[in-house]
């Protein structure tokens, strides 16, 4: 009688445990062939982008995206920021992160900057913040630099012997700018 009530117990237990393993398999099927496979493919046809990395679940996403050399920063994270909106809806919280090539000279050259961000943020004096990263580009000797301004974020290119450091800054700071530098 025991051994049959035990049996019984033992059977409840694994069922419980199959179905619920069963729930999570399909769910996580199911999440990655209707929202993170097809946002993938999206962001990977959008123009300018090498490759898309997307992890997370729920409302909580994170898209990493490597960038072309070529590719116009702030067109190509307004693309990715659209895309990316449009497909788990403008609730969800998403983190947006542009790989790139960074050193330890481009990290010097960003850590150099700062201050004239913040600066430039908590002003609104953005004229002066283009001369600064022209100046201190110039000091560090980089081949390239480009700064770009829109009514959200501020977004900074600086490029040294093929390597890039790509920052987008949010302008107005808040819980809810997937911007990641």
């Amino acid at each position: 009688m025991r051994s049959a009530r035990r049996r019984t117990f033992y059977i409840i237990f694994l069922s419980f445990l199959l179905s619920l393993l069963l729930f999570f398999l399909i769910d996580h099927v199911v999440y990655e062939r209707l929202v993170v496979g097809p946002l993938r493919a999206e962001l990977s046809a959008l123009p300018g982008i090498d490759s898309v990395t997307v992890s997370g679940r729920g409302d909580s996403l994170r898209v990493i995206v490597t960038p072309e050399d070529d590719a116009p920063l702030a067109a190509l994270y307004a693309d990715v920021l659209e895309t990316t909106t449009a497909r788990l809806g403008a609730g969800a919280e998403k983190s947006i992160e542009l790989l790139d090539t960074r050193t330890p000279l481009l990290e010097e050259v960003y850590e150099q900057l700062r201050f004239a961000i913040e600066e430039a943020v908590a002003t609104g004096r953005f004229t002066r913040l283009t001369a600064s990263v022209g100046e201190v580009a110039q000091a560090f000797g980089l081949d390239r630099h480009a700064i770009y301004i829109d009514a959200e974020r501020i977004y900074l290119e600086l490029e040294t012997d093929r390597h890039r450091l790509l920052a987008v800054i949010p302008r107005h700071r808040g819980p809810t700018d997937p911007a990641r530098s």
